[in-house]
């Protein structure tokens, strides 16, 4: 499958951070307008790469 650039990219989401300021929660499943972060940034990276990986 191929990104919306017409390239095949594959792109990592690096997600760190433990939250420790901020309750506990791991950065990246801080919500945004509803939604964990990681997701709408994974949405995002979809609509160019073919396929994303998260590490963190």
């Amino acid at each position: 499958m191929e990104g919306g650039t017409g390239m095949n990219l594959s792109g990592a989401i690096l997600a760190g951070g433990a939250g420790r300021r901020m309750g506990g929660t791991p950065k990246a499943w801080l919500p945004v307008e509803g939604k964990p972060m990681i997701a709408r940034i994974a949405e995002q990276m979809r609509s160019v790469c073919a396929d994303a990986a998260a590490a963190g």
